[in-house]
């Protein structure tokens, strides 16, 4: 084949400029992303019964939908968390699943659990989770200035009716979340001294209000030829009409501005949202899932642009903004790709005294690029921190491919053949072990498939990436490369042969090595003992690093959420998150601020209470943000002892996808009889542990105390009052009693009856409700005020409802803290049924899986290896420099405090695959001098290394070099590959020396007594 393409040179370069031009096509259409585009197979439920206290909530509606919902199929764990009128169950499903489906399963099983629940209860809201719902920016509007008078009204319909729509119509938009907004209400405050004196009731205006809000409906009349539609109608259009309704009262009627005061005001809120400290409103954009990142940003500085021309009084701000980080990562992976490819092309320059021979690799490497690009698209790869960081491992891999055969070619025109004879002869010559070598390495990334869940997922492209690379690599090496080389070197003799980069004597490195291989095989013995001690250092190595599921990053970004864990009202929880913003915060950190209970639908991030408050917090540098953070942690440990501070991972896709923040070990208590006596059993759990290990969990068991009015229906029936009619008073005098809507245009403004805000003892104290009689009867006569304890949320999962306790090792050994829970849990309380879960079982599990990949990696490779040497034990040759390979790497990782992480552990599986080529390389070069060229045993190892040895040094350290730039980048995508790198790093270096002495010794034991003449061997040396 090499031989028909180096005499059709135009042929074979026109060729590969129609790939590229086509490459070139399909990487303008490569869409750009953060992360792969794979489904999350996790589906949220959530039901609301604000009239369901939370032990009730879970009994009557919780537990109901669960049971339904545990009958879906391929649903592998499900959990819930139940509080005061709202639940959450969350449902975990295999991965690889249809989720659409998945999604009308769950959709059938909560229409079936109707009938179960409450009567007038609304439909639970399903929600499938994915990474496009994440949002891809969050827009803040607030007032301009800080002395204006702020109508948070106007600016939430502004909000509404404007922003959002706006957005809404752009074609990459796929839904604008929103929270903050302030709803208008007709607020009628009773006037109570005229509304006592006459015996008015808030039923009245009630009554009065619905009887003036009626409609007929239309109706059409026959008059003659013609038909006309007829309506009636009363309804109010203005508070001033509202004022003038009338209110009959025995004989005399009042308009009912005169009884009470009518207002609009704003509805009571429930949250409240800040940016800076100033409140604000949060709209949270998400993106179409096909949407390209770079058109969306083109449209929204656009309609942004014609925002702020439009309304100069209002700010539009962009903040958590997901496509500045795209263009962060991505551009830090594109800086680290095009130094490390310049790296490596110096140090081809170095080795390569001829200017010809590097410039040929320097067109190589962007033409086996560009060719992949065309195969992306085919196979519908985006452009990704993860298929990048694939092309920056396989840039060394295909650098070596060139290395290796220019270095061939050019070896056979040392010895005197003519440049096509040369050319020919040496591509085809490493066409067999070139092939190998790129199956070995393709082989490691098979078995990822087998690995589960989003890692499984998202990984599985980069190993599609490396492959690619890998391939198109292969296929221009043994095409492309011979033929320029024919067509640079064709009349070009090698003229100055001493001054050759291969003439041995005068290569320092090449005298080193020869230093080297004496030495090494002068004390064989105790260098095969060093060699199989590293092998036996791998376990310990093993178990002394720190595993975790995924590497860690630096931020300049902190997610707090603040549980306050006490029944303050909004505006304490607004006043104390002010005192930190002001007062605690560096004035350079930007902030957002949620407070209490937030309106967005798919952002599920922000929890349902009102004592809670979620603060952003971006800075410039990390020590400002460290520093802000241990001042907020510290005032809030002085003056809130109660309060938990959590910090959450930031919402964007790459860290939620990335990082977890889960306890290390979770020990779940389960309620099987629904009992009281388990809260006193965890507590005796809690201090035991804490006795005998010194650990204490780090979540707190809360509990909510609340109000509990009695009444006394013996009194009621007595005095002639319903119960429905204290029920109404109560409202009104709670400020909780809506009595209709009113009609305005194209909205529905609630009305409510609100009186003066009083305090609880207050009411039941002084206020009264008429009998029967019209008599007034103290409300204390017929009610008793108590105070009660619930749980603050309930936890339940497959097996019920549990309590759980988290606790974090706290630089404890892992299997210590595991034993000392277990026994523990066992020797006191064996009566009680528990489990455990945690960061930790996920990370063990991971590593297990990952542990089995690469044993199937190895037996993949072993495959190979017996296919390409007809033999079943040379392959164990090279496999068995692996476990040293292995160390190397985890060795780098623990000095450089890296943790063995799923980056970490996929840099090892695809080191195995690279490292071994040399000795692939090296072993076939050997079996062949000794089968064609009738070499020694010892002869043919000697010369076998001496050819081998400049490839072997260029590959492995262009390759290092390739990777080097990640150790100076600080973008996430730079910070993911870290790992990565360090693992291949030091298993490459350690490698190498493996290549060059390990090899060549396991081959000569392994073979030495099928030479007769040993004295032959001895001679060289």
């Amino acid at each position: 084949m090499v031989k028909f393409l180096i005499y059709r040179p135009i042929a074979v370069c026109i060729t590969f400029l129609a790939l590229i031009f086509i490459g070139l096509v399909a990487f303008k259409k490569l869409p750009v992303s953060l992360l792969p585009d794979v489904p999350i197979p996790v589906i949220t439920v959530k039901a609301e019964n604000s009239e369901l206290a939370a032990q009730e909530m879970e009994n009557i509606v919780t537990n109901r939908i669960r049971q339904y919902l545990l009958q879906c199929n391929s649903v592998n764990d499900i959990q819930s968390v139940t509080r005061d009128g709202i639940c959450v169950i969350t449902l975990k499903f295999e991965y690889g699943i249809d989720m659409s489906v998945a999604a009308i399963d769950v959709n059938e099983k909560i229409d079936r659990s109707m009938n179960s629940l409450p009567e007038g209860m609304e439909r639970p809201h399903v929600f499938k989770s994915s990474a496009t719902d994440i949002p891809v920016f969050y827009l803040n509007l607030c007032y301009t200035g800080q002395n204006q008078e702020n109508d948070m009204v106007v600016l939430s319909e502004y909000a509404n009716n404007v922003v959002r729509r706006r957005l809404e119509q752009l074609q990459e938009v796929a839904m604008v979340d929103i929270s903050g907004t302030v709803e208008p209400q007709i607020t009628i405050s009773p006037r109570d001294e005229k509304t006592a004196s006459i015996g008015l009731e808030p039923e009245h205006f009630e009554r009065v209000f619905n009887d003036n809000n009626l409609e007929m409906g239309t109706i059409k009349v026959n008059e003659g030829y013609y038909t006309y539609s007829v309506r009636l109608s009363n309804k109010q259009w203005g508070i001033e009409e509202l004022k003038l309704l009338p209110v009959a009262v025995g004989d005399r009627i009042f308009m009912m501005g005169e009884l009470a005061e009518i207002n609009i005001d704003e509805t009571d809120k429930k949250g409240i949202f800040l940016t800076g400290n100033q409140p604000g409103i949060s709209l949270a954009v998400i993106k179409q899932s096909d949407a390209k990142v770079a058109d969306l940003k083109k449209s929204l500085e656009f309609a942004l642009y014609q925002l702020k021309q439009d309304n100069p009084r209002i700010s539009v701000e962009i903040t958590r903004d997901q496509i500045a980080l795209l263009d962060y990562s991505i551009s830090g992976l594109k800086q680290s790709l095009l130094i490390g490819a310049i790296l490596a092309f110096l140090i081809i320059f170095a080795f390569l005294s001829d200017i010809k021979l590097p410039l040929m690799m320097g067109l190589i490497l962007p033409i086996s690029i560009i060719v992949s690009f065309m195969f992306f698209m085919f196979m519908n790869i985006s452009l990704n921190i993860i298929s990048l960081s694939g092309i920056i491992l396989a840039v060394g891999m295909m650098i070596d491919n060139s290395i290796i055969v220019i270095d061939n070619i050019t070896q056979f025109r040392e010895r005197g053949e003519s440049t096509s004879d040369a050319t020919i002869k040496g591509a085809n010559e490493v066409i067999r072990p070139l092939l190998s070598s790129a199956l070995t390495t393709c082989a490691v990334f098979i078995p990822l498939i087998f690995l589960s869940g989003m890692a499984g997922a998202l990984f599985i492209e980069q190993a599609i990436t490396v492959s690619v690379g890998l391939g198109v690599s292969f296929l221009v090496s043994i095409t492309l490369l011979p033929t320029l080389y024919f067509l640079f070197f064709r009349k070009t003799g090698l003229k100055n042969k001493s001054k050759s980069f291969n003439r041995k004597e005068l290569i320092p490195l090449a005298k080193g090595y020869q230093t080297g291989f004496k030495f090494v095989f002068k004390h064989r013995w105790w260098f095969l003992t060093g060699f199989l001690l590293c092998i036996a250092a791998f376990p310990l190595l093993y178990k002394s690093i720190e595993k975790k599921s995924f590497p860690s990053f630096s931020q300049n970004e902190a997610n707090l959420k603040i549980e306050w864990n006490e029944n303050i009202n909004l505006n304490t929880n607004l006043n104390r998150t002010k005192f930190i913003i002001d007062s605690l915060v560096d004035g350079n950190i930007f902030t957002d601020a949620w407070i209490g209970i937030q309106q967005y639908i798919l952002v599920q991030d922000f929890s349902n209470d009102m004592n809670v408050t979620h603060l952003w917090l971006k800075s410039e540098t990390k020590p400002e943000l460290e520093k802000s953070i241990k001042k907020i942690r510290e005032h809030i440990s002085n003056h809130y002892p109660g309060a938990d501070l959590t910090e959450m991972v930031n919402s964007n896709v790459f860290e939620k996808t990335f990082l977890q923040n889960g306890p290390d070990f979770e020990l779940r208590v389960y309620n099987e009889n629904n009992n009281d006596s388990i809260l006193t059993y965890v507590k005796q759990i809690k201090k035991t542990i804490q006795e005998q290990t010194g650990m204490y969990p780090v979540n707190k068991n809360k509990e909510n105390d609340y109000i509990m009015l009695r009444y006394d229906a013996v009194k009621l029936s007595l005095y002639g009052i319903s119960p429905s009619k204290l029920i109404n008073l109560l409202r009104s005098k709670l400020k909780n009693y809506q009595i209709g809507f009113y009609n305005a245009f194209n909205q529905q403004i609630p009305v409510a009856i609100s009186e003066e805000n009083k305090t609880m003892d207050e009411i039941i104290s002084y206020e009264t409700i008429q009998d029967k009689d019209k008599r007034e009867i103290p409300l204390k006569a017929v009610l008793k005020v108590e105070k009660a304890f619930h749980p603050y949320e309930i936890t339940s999962g497959k097996d019920g409802e549990y309590i759980a306790l988290q606790y974090q090792m706290n630089n404890r050994e892992q299997d210590k803290t595991e034993n000392d829970l277990t026994r523990i849990v066992k020797k006191y309380f064996p009566q009680l049924k528990y489990s455990f879960k945690g960061q930790v079982y996920e990370n063990n599990r991971l590593i297990k899986e990952l542990s089995v990949i690469l044993l199937i990696s190895l037996l993949l490779l072993y495959f190979i290896l017996a296919a390409q040497f007809e033999s079943l034990t040379q392959p164990i040759i090279v496999l068995l420099e692996i476990p040293i390979d292995i160390a190397g790497a985890l060795i780098l990782l623990k000095l450089f405090g890296s943790s063995l992480n799923i980056m970490s552990a996929i840099g090892i599986i695809v080191m195995t695959g690279i490292v071994i080529n040399d000795s692939i390389l090296k072993i076939d070069t050997i079996n062949r001098l000794r089968r064609d060229e009738g070499m020694k045993l010892m002869e043919a190892i000697h010369e076998g290394g001496n050819r081998r040895l400049r490839p072997i040094i260029m590959t492995s350290v262009t390759t290092i070099l390739a990777l080097t730039p990640v150790f100076f980048g600080y973008s996430m995508g730079v910070e993911l590959q870290r790992p990565l790198a360090l693992a291949i790093i030091g298993g490459l270096g350690i490698g190498t020396l493996v290549s060059l002495y390990f090899i060549p010794l396991i081959y000569w034991f392994l073979y030495k007594n099928s030479e007769k003449k040993l004295q032959h061997d001895t001679k060289i040396f």
